[in-house]
């Protein structure tokens, strides 16, 4: 496998390391040396200590709060939150790397901030009447949620919730935020919810590619990581590779699920694509309004080529579209590519856990461009397991100590938490390569976010139209998106009338 880019960068980057370190380094630990002549002339040198750059970060960041902390008069106050994501808090550390990261984070909010993490975790199906009698009785029990994207557009269009926009001590553009839900999960210029990389469910069900590194050997395929660092993964590179599966593995005359195959998925994966291809749902006006883009002619194209690998029957079997595996598709699903009977999976990374023992090695892939022309690679997070932060409109903290909370939270899992999660993969061979390690950073880090994500349920179903389609036949995509606008921009249009609670 040729990786001639990543090495020669890498290479380069040790040498100038060595030639710095050679010119400013005489001590064991990696710190400097200056020299300092005295009034007397005499020359004597000083050596600095290295400062490791993660610890200065930290030192940064708590010296850039000029909020009044309860820590400066030896106090502790407490944060309320409550969840059903598990992203918030941890009992205990066990010895596991990414639980004790994420025990520590909450412990060092509290020494260094004076703000103890209260977290009452409860079930998916309990969260929202929880949330909702809270704010109904003005008790101020929670101060921020946790929860399900999926959920949030009910508590929105209650008017339960409060514009996160009015927190004070929040750094939204920092990179611990995530720009893509900093601009499109905005309604009429309110911030009814917040993704960050305190968000860890959000990681963990981001889409990407996994590919079978022997049986591509075996086909003489290079794996494309290459392809990747360069941005030229793209659509047409998956479908030719597909193509390269020989049909009819197992001899019975005719090619179809019970052959070795190009590619296994399910059919919310096309939704992933129409979102990695760069293809829109919805933009937004000079009003910060969501405008219904789906039908442009640009769409109707690229969406061509996503319905013409999904339905490529001969290479691809696709749990949702495949009539013959309706028994037992998730089975199917499931032990397809673990069998090493696909060249190709479309999985998250909270489903890896499940091939440690998977004999073949495989790789991890971003989902692919459209075409090289695309700036970026594009990430979608499954519908129903993302999370997202919100605010009750009743809460006992101020917005101050909210916002500096989530905030702190926010930027020590940025760096302290994410780091620890693929490195965790590796140890634990959910991953089995550095590269695969580049490309989940890849993933995580181009998550995409549709303004429709969170208020798809209200705005009838928007993302449900590309599989829809697929699960026709046939594609009829502009008849089908022109038969469904006046329904979706209707709905739009009566959530407008929530803005009046905000």
């Amino acid at each position: 496998m040729k990786n001639t880019r990543r090495t020669l960068t890498c290479a380069a980057a040790l040498l100038l390391l060595a030639q710095l370190a050679a010119c400013a380094s005489d001590g064991e630990n990696g710190g400097t040396v200056d020299t300092k002549t005295d009034d007397a002339g005499t020359t004597a040198a000083v050596t600095t200590e290295a400062v490791d750059p993660k610890i200065q970060q930290k030192a940064d960041y708590y010296a850039s709060i000029t909020a009044e902390l309860p820590s400066a008069n030896g106090e502790t106050k407490e944060i309320h939150f409550i969840s059903d994501t598990g992203d918030i808090s941890v009992e205990a550390e066990d010895g596991e790397k990414l639980n004790d990261a994420m025990y520590r984070r909450n412990i060092e909010i509290e020494e260094k901030l004076g703000y103890k993490v209260v977290n009452y975790e409860v079930e998916e199906s309990e969260i929202l009447s929880k949330i909702k009698n809270s704010v109904n009785a003005g008790d101020g029990a929670y101060d921020a949620i946790s929860m399900r994207t999926y959920m949030i557009g009910g508590l929105f269009s209650g008017g339960y919730l409060q514009d996160m926009n009015d927190l004070e001590n929040v750094n939204y553009y920092e990179p611990w935020w995530n720009q893509s839900a900093n601009a499109n999960l905005t309604f009429g210029g309110v911030r009814y919810c917040g993704l960050s990389s305190l968000c860890h469910r959000a990681d963990s069900v981001c889409e990407m590619v996994l590919i079978n590194k022997k049986m591509a050997e075996n086909l003489d395929l290079e794996v494309p990581y290459q392809a990747a660092y360069d941005g030229k993964w793209t659509y047409d590179m998956l479908h030719e590779m597909m193509k390269m599966v020989p049909t009819d593995s197992n001899g019975d005359g005719q090619m179809d699920y019970n052959d070795v195959v190009g590619l296994v998925g399910q059919s919310q994966d096309i939704t992933a694509s129409v979102i990695a291809c760069g293809m829109t749902y919805f933009v937004k006006d000079e009003n910060d309004m969501p405008v219904f883009t789906l039908d442009k002619e640009e769409n109707a194209n690229k969406f061509e080529k996503i319905y013409d690998l999904f339905t490529d029957d001969t290479y691809a079997v696709i749990v949702g579209l495949c009539q013959g595996i309706n028994d037992d598709p998730w089975g199917y699903w499931g032990t397809k590519f673990l069998n090493g009977e696909s060249l190709f999976m479309l999985e998250f990374p909270a489903n890896l856990s499940g091939y440690t023992d998977m004999e073949d090695d495989y790789g991890v892939l971003p989902m692919p461009k459209y075409d090289e022309s695309q700036a970026e690679y594009r990430t979608m997070t499954n519908l129903w397991h993302t999370s997202a932060l919100c605010i009750p409109k009743v809460h006992a903290a101020t917005e101050g100590e909210i916002g500096l909370v989530l905030d702190a939270m926010s930027f020590l899992s940025y760096v302290d938490v994410e780091p620890t999660y693929a490195e965790t993969y590796l140890e634990n061979r959910y991953i089995r390569d550095e590269e695969s390690v580049d490309m989940m950073n890849i993933v995580i880090r181009s998550m995409y976010y549709d303004p429709a994500f969170a208020l798809y349920e209200s705005w009838s179903y928007p993302l449900g139209i590309p599989m829809e389609i697929a699960a026709s036949g046939n594609n009829n995509f502009a008849s089908t998106v022109a038969s469904k606008k006046k329904g979706i921009e209707k709905a739009v249009e009566r959530t407008k009338k929530v803005l009046e609670d905000y």
